[in-house]
């Protein structure tokens, strides 16, 4: 993300500064773009995902308090920000930047609302089965294009060998 952006929305004051600064954040990236297959390289010893066209997470950007809906815009961690959803690939290439929601929004929530993850849907849809995944952490729900680790895996178990990786 540009940098001067960040600035300008961490020292907007006016509503008006707000107004041009959420329309910078809109959601820019083309989600008919995302690559249909990959092999993604996750550790050093070069075990593979087939098919992982990249991985998902959100980040939250801070901001000055915002002059309407305050509480859509604090988050957990105690300030105001927006959650940007983030998806890079294996050479930390952004594929995808969904900047629309406040922190007070939950991962999954921002995940399921994007074009992101309605193109990966069509995509099972149409195809009758996945033929490409992202992978996300616990905070995004378990689906045909999204995997995601295992929660508590007994030590040493196939399921905490697959978290490593994962």
């Amino acid at each position: 993300m540009d940098v001067h952006l960040l600035f300008y929305i961490s020292s907007s004051y006016s509503e008006e500064d707000e107004t041009v600064a959420w329309r910078l954040l809109r959601d820019k990236s083309d989600p008919l773009a995302l690559p249909q297959t990959a092999g993604f390289p996750v550790c050093t010893s070069c075990l593979k995902f087939e098919a992982v066209i990249g991985c998902i997470d959100g980040t939250h950007i801070g901001l000055q308090r915002p002059s309407v809906d305050k509480h859509m815009y604090f988050n957990r961690k105690g300030y105001h920000s927006v959650n940007a959803m983030i998806m890079c690939d294996h050479t930390y290439k952004v594929l995808a930047i969904n900047c629309q929601y406040g922190g007070a929004a939950h991962d999954s929530f921002v995940w399921r609302h994007s074009d992101q993850r309605r193109v990966l849907q069509e995509r099972v849809e149409v195809n009758r089965r996945s033929n490409a995944w992202v992978l996300g952490d616990s905070g995004y729900p378990l689906e045909p294009w999204c995997i995601t680790p295992y929660r508590n895996p007994a030590d040493g178990s196939s399921e905490s060998a697959f978290n490593d990786v994962h």
